[in-house]
């Protein structure tokens, strides 16, 4: 807007009144582009910004009304009961195929078929995100030797409406992200605006 202003006085004078015009015409031009490609950059980051929002509400949503179960599996009886646990589970998806029942008396618990073993936790923590369900499945009995200190191992259960709101959540996680990293290199074009907006 500045430059703008310096170009326009440069040609100002009585001697380039007939140039002033066209440079009047050109460099209003200019200020139009420069506005509109503002606006453009300032309304992606707010578009992926209000995703980013509403996927996270969608998410929290779907965390208060999930069916999420933990089954808690004692360090005495972990080989036992996750052998039951790999048995009831389809290796592809790792769906519950029948009610899980763990422990006995007061401390018996049931988790309902149709929950997913979900990879979060001492799951995550043992397999990480690249291994596939088959192989967590295959390997499911390398839990019961995972706890150093004796503690008892939490396996959590959860539904697809979960899941399929962490998955909506990673990705507009990633959109966002790859929009700032474009908006970033325009942001040095628009300190006052977009630049504001990307930090």
């Amino acid at each position: 807007a500045m430059s703008s202003i310096w170009v326009l006085r440069a040609w100002s004078g009585p001697e380039h009144q007939r140039e002033y015009d066209s440079v009047q015409r050109v460099v209003s031009h200019f200020t139009e582009i420069y506005e509109a490609t503002e606006q453009y950059w300032v309304h992606k980051l707010q578009g992926a910004a209000t995703r980013m929002e509403r996927t996270q509400e969608q998410l929290e949503r779907a965390l208060e009304s999930a069916d999420m179960r933990v089954a808690l599996v004692p360090m005495a009886t972990a080989s036992e009961e996750l052998k039951q646990i790999q048995a009831l589970l389809s290796p592809d998806k790792l769906v519950l195929q029948g009610d899980l029942k763990l422990g006995n008396g007061e401390d018996a618990q049931v988790i309902p078929k149709g929950l997913k073993l979900v990879r979060r936790g001492q799951i995550f923590e043992r397999f990480k995100s690249d291994v596939e369900n088959a192989d967590v499945h295959r390997r499911l009995l390398e839990l019961a030797t995972a706890s150093s200190d004796g503690s008892d191992l939490r396996l959590l259960f959860g539904g697809d409406d979960y899941n399929r709101a962490r998955a909506q959540a990673a990705v507009a996680i990633e959109e966002l992200g790859a929009v700032i990293r474009v908006v970033k290199t325009a942001a040095v074009a628009f300190p006052e605006t977009v630049a504001l907006q990307c930090q």
